[in-house]
């Protein structure tokens, strides 16, 4: 991507229109790699836009796509990333498609385990409660949301 200095070539190469699985695991893996190689900063500028541009897509598994690589990229970028990707893990929480949300609580839990911004503690707390009543989310990712939150809500008093 930092090698397209031309934005418009750039953005058309970043499209596929409904990644399966793979494509959206190796997408993910490789958006770490890059991070991981180009460091926070550039990671912000580069990939940060695309994944915002993503969130109101038609198809669901560009938003999965999303939430896949929110959370990979938890594991690559530094503490000033991680408000960002938690808010956007925060808008597919809102998603219509339930996969979408599942792949959004995941995502929105390994954030949490990563975080130590008390800053959003409220924010953090009613998307905490979304993913509790959204039945399609699992019990065991709702239980590792209020682990990490109660970790951070400790943390701060």
């Amino acid at each position: 991507i930092a090698f397209l200095m031309d934005c418009n070539w750039r953005d058309i190469k970043l499209k596929i229109q409904k990644p399966d699985e793979d494509q959206r695991e190796i997408i993910a893996r490789g958006c770490a790699a890059y991070s991981k190689f180009c460091g926070d900063s550039r990671c912000e500028a580069e990939l940060f836009p695309q994944l915002w541009l993503q969130l109101d897509h038609k198809h669901p598994e560009r938003r999965l796509l999303v939430a896949k690589t929110a959370a990979v990229l938890a594991l690559e970028t530094g503490p000033k990333s991680h408000p960002l990707l938690l808010s956007i893990c925060q808008q597919l929480l809102e998603d219509k498609n339930s996969e979408v949300r599942r792949a959004a609580a995941d995502s929105f839990a390994v954030l949490l385990s990563f975080s130590e911004d008390a800053d959003k503690l409220s924010s953090i707390q009613n998307s905490c409660i979304k993913i509790i009543n959204d039945d399609c989310i699992p019990t065991e990712t709702a239980l590792l949301v209020l682990s990490a939150i109660a970790k951070i809500s400790f943390e701060v008093r």
